[in-house]
Protein backbone atom coordinates (compact mmCIF):
# COMPACT_ATOMS: atom_id res chain seq x y z
CA UNK A 1 0.00 0.00 0.00
CA UNK A 2 1.24 3.34 -1.14
CA UNK A 3 1.64 5.84 1.30
CA UNK A 4 -0.80 9.34 0.87
CA UNK A 5 3.38 10.78 1.92
CA UNK A 6 5.12 9.10 -1.10
CA UNK A 7 4.55 12.12 -3.52
CA UNK A 8 5.68 15.08 -1.62
CA UNK A 9 8.53 12.98 -0.50
CA UNK A 10 9.33 12.02 -3.35
CA UNK A 11 8.99 15.55 -4.91
CA UNK A 12 11.64 17.01 -1.79
CA UNK A 13 14.42 14.55 -2.55
CA UNK A 14 14.08 15.57 -6.50
CA UNK A 15 14.50 19.12 -5.36
CA UNK A 16 17.41 17.73 -3.34
CA UNK A 17 18.98 16.11 -5.80
CA UNK A 18 18.80 19.25 -8.00
CA UNK A 19 20.39 21.03 -5.31
CA UNK A 20 23.23 19.16 -4.50
CA UNK A 21 23.97 18.51 -8.57
CA UNK A 22 23.69 22.43 -8.66
CA UNK A 23 25.74 22.90 -5.89
CA UNK A 24 28.72 20.71 -7.78
CA UNK A 25 28.07 22.24 -11.41
CA UNK A 26 29.03 25.80 -9.76
CA UNK A 27 31.41 24.51 -7.02
CA UNK A 28 34.15 25.43 -9.70
CA UNK A 29 32.97 29.23 -8.91
CA UNK A 30 34.89 28.86 -5.36
CA UNK A 31 38.18 28.28 -7.97
CA UNK A 32 37.66 31.44 -10.17
CA UNK A 33 39.08 34.87 -9.58
CA UNK A 34 36.49 37.87 -8.96
CA UNK A 35 36.65 38.90 -11.98
CA UNK A 36 35.89 35.51 -13.17
CA UNK A 37 33.04 35.51 -10.65
CA UNK A 38 31.54 38.73 -11.58
CA UNK A 39 31.93 37.57 -15.58
CA UNK A 40 29.79 34.57 -15.25
CA UNK A 41 26.81 36.35 -12.75
CA UNK A 42 26.78 39.29 -15.51
CA UNK A 43 26.96 36.59 -17.85
CA UNK A 44 23.40 35.44 -16.42
CA UNK A 45 21.42 38.73 -16.83
CA UNK A 46 18.94 39.93 -18.80
CA UNK A 47 19.74 43.64 -18.42
CA UNK A 48 21.02 45.32 -21.52
CA UNK A 49 24.00 47.49 -20.02
CA UNK A 50 24.21 50.29 -22.90
CA UNK A 51 20.16 50.68 -23.06
CA UNK A 52 19.97 50.83 -19.33
CA UNK A 53 22.94 53.65 -18.64
CA UNK A 54 20.97 55.40 -22.04
CA UNK A 55 17.91 55.39 -20.04
CA UNK A 56 19.54 56.63 -17.08
CA UNK A 57 22.19 59.39 -18.50
CA UNK A 58 20.21 60.42 -21.34
CA UNK A 59 21.97 62.93 -23.45
CA UNK A 60 24.82 63.68 -20.58
CA UNK A 61 25.81 59.96 -21.17
CA UNK A 62 28.86 61.28 -22.95
CA UNK A 63 29.38 64.14 -20.41
CA UNK A 64 29.81 61.68 -17.83
CA UNK A 65 32.09 59.12 -19.77
CA UNK A 66 34.20 62.13 -20.70
CA UNK A 67 34.47 62.93 -16.92
CA UNK A 68 35.43 59.41 -15.99
CA UNK A 69 38.10 59.00 -18.25
CA UNK A 70 39.55 62.06 -17.40
CA UNK A 71 39.92 60.74 -13.29
CA UNK A 72 41.32 57.21 -14.68
CA UNK A 73 43.81 59.11 -16.66
CA UNK A 74 44.60 61.85 -14.06
CA UNK A 75 47.38 60.87 -11.32
CA UNK A 76 45.79 63.65 -8.93
CA UNK A 77 42.89 61.16 -8.44
CA UNK A 78 44.35 57.85 -7.27
CA UNK A 79 41.36 56.60 -4.86
CA UNK A 80 42.08 57.43 -1.60
CA UNK A 81 42.16 53.59 -0.29
CA UNK A 82 45.35 53.46 -1.42
CA UNK A 83 47.18 56.19 0.12
CA UNK A 84 47.94 56.49 3.66
CA UNK A 85 46.88 60.42 4.28
CA UNK A 86 46.26 62.01 7.55
CA UNK A 87 43.04 64.89 8.00
CA UNK A 88 44.73 67.51 6.85
CA UNK A 89 46.65 65.89 3.77
CA UNK A 90 43.02 63.93 2.79
CA UNK A 91 41.62 67.21 2.87
CA UNK A 92 44.21 69.25 0.56
CA UNK A 93 43.85 66.29 -1.73
CA UNK A 94 40.19 66.83 -2.48
CA UNK A 95 41.27 70.57 -2.61
CA UNK A 96 43.20 69.44 -5.70
CA UNK A 97 40.77 67.02 -6.86
CA UNK A 98 38.47 69.50 -7.18
CA UNK A 99 40.30 72.65 -8.72
CA UNK A 100 41.47 70.19 -11.36
CA UNK A 101 38.26 69.24 -11.82
CA UNK A 102 36.89 72.83 -12.27
CA UNK A 103 39.63 73.51 -14.71
CA UNK A 104 38.49 71.26 -16.68
CA UNK A 105 34.61 71.22 -16.46
CA UNK A 106 35.39 73.54 -20.43
CA UNK A 107 36.36 69.95 -21.69
CA UNK A 108 33.22 68.44 -21.13
CA UNK A 109 30.65 71.20 -21.21
CA UNK A 110 30.34 75.13 -22.50
CA UNK A 111 28.78 77.34 -20.56
CA UNK A 112 26.24 77.85 -23.43
CA UNK A 113 25.26 73.89 -22.75
CA UNK A 114 24.98 74.56 -18.96
CA UNK A 115 22.44 77.34 -19.48
CA UNK A 116 20.72 75.69 -22.01
CA UNK A 117 20.12 72.36 -19.26
CA UNK A 118 21.43 73.05 -15.99
CA UNK A 119 20.76 70.12 -15.02
CA UNK A 120 24.18 68.83 -16.41
CA UNK A 121 25.81 69.60 -13.21
CA UNK A 122 23.53 67.03 -11.07
CA UNK A 123 25.36 64.38 -13.64
CA UNK A 124 28.42 65.72 -12.61
CA UNK A 125 27.64 66.02 -9.05
CA UNK A 126 26.64 62.05 -8.99
CA UNK A 127 29.67 60.77 -10.96
CA UNK A 128 31.68 63.07 -8.09
CA UNK A 129 29.60 61.24 -5.35
CA UNK A 130 30.36 57.83 -6.56
CA UNK A 131 34.28 58.56 -6.88
CA UNK A 132 34.63 60.64 -3.75
CA UNK A 133 32.25 62.36 -1.39
CA UNK A 134 34.50 64.32 -0.26
CA UNK A 135 35.76 65.86 -3.84
CA UNK A 136 31.92 65.88 -4.27
CA UNK A 137 30.91 68.10 -1.71
CA UNK A 138 33.66 70.70 -1.85
CA UNK A 139 32.35 71.96 -5.20
CA UNK A 140 29.16 71.82 -4.25
CA UNK A 141 29.44 74.29 -1.59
Amino acid sequence: MESKFSQPATTRLLQLQKHLVASKVEAHVEHQTPKETLALYRSKTTVNIPVLRELVYGKFLATREAIFRMINRESIFKHHTTLELDRKESRYLAFKQMKKIIKSLPEFMSFDEYLKDPNILTVVSDLLWQFDQSTSVKIGV
